[in-house]
């Protein structure tokens, strides 16, 4: 499982860094106004709001990933909760004069791990 969400956080960061939306979507938990799909799908580019939920992701992750900054993965865990088991990685970021932390939290949907939260 640690290696599944390991390649979906590194396919989610190449895509979002060369401005692949069509491809990062596939990558992200949908969390819309469709409540039949809410937490149980991943989004596409489609709508305005599916497309929004995804470019917004994409520019939390570039900021990670911004200038000279190197990453690594330092814990994998997983959580149960209402939506299903959580895979969770915890990522260190490093860039000249700053270090930082960021814990990446994926669903199973459809077979592939996709981003469900950032803290």
């Amino acid at each position: 499982a640690e290696g599944k969400a390991r390649e979906s956080l590194e396919t989610l960061f190449s895509s979002c860094a060369s401005g692949d939306f069509e491809k990062a979507a596939g990558y992200i938990v949908y969390r819309g106004s469709d409540k039949a799909r809410e937490w149980k799908d991943t989004c596409t580019c489609a709508g305005e709001e599916e497309k929004k939920q995804v470019i917004l992701i994409c520019a939390r992750i570039n900021e990670y990933l911004a200038g000279d900054s190197r990453y690594s993965f330092v814990e994998f865990s997983l959580e149960e909760e209402s939506e299903g088991n959580w895979y969770v990685l915890e990522v260190e970021f490093m860039s000249p004069g700053k270090k930082e932390s960021a814990v990446f939290a994926f669903l199973e949907i459809n077979g592939r791990f996709a981003l469900g939260d950032i803290d």
